[in-house]
């Protein structure tokens, strides 16, 4: 089921849940992400993620996906099957994503921050 737009369909990001919600998976073969908000946000709609393992990739994906080599387009087929094999399969990594996407909040990145800041001072 494909969520409709929001009202402000202005906003850049305003069909952002409807790709979201349309897609069977999400793959994510980048080298160069900052941090990882859109397998997060992919996680959060429910969908099973498959991502490189490059940047902090793996540490915002954990074991709620499924990780390969960007360089390696077997590696990336596998992953990309592997999030699609069987409803079993499927339903744990959208469990796993929503319960790994609720641990990235403002709050928690707030505090890490302030932490960081603390060890700085």
């Amino acid at each position: 089921e494909v969520p409709p737009p929001p009202d402000d369909a202005r906003s850049p990001d305003a069909e952002v849940p409807v790709f979201y919600a349309a897609c069977e998976a999400f793959v994510f073969p980048s080298t160069s992400e900052g941090f990882g908000i859109p397998v997060i946000e992919a996680m959060a709609m429910g969908r099973p993620v498959a991502a490189a393992n490059a940047t902090a990739l793996p540490e915002v994906v954990g074991d709620a996906g499924a990780l390969f080599d960007p360089a390696e387009p077997e590696a990336m087929a596998d992953a990309v099957a592997s999030t699609l094999a069987g409803a079993p399969r499927r339903a744990a990594l959208i469990e796993l994503g929503r319960a790994r996407a609720a641990r990235f909040t403002w709050a928690e990145a707030a505090k890490a921050t302030c932490a960081v800041y603390g060890e700085l001072a």
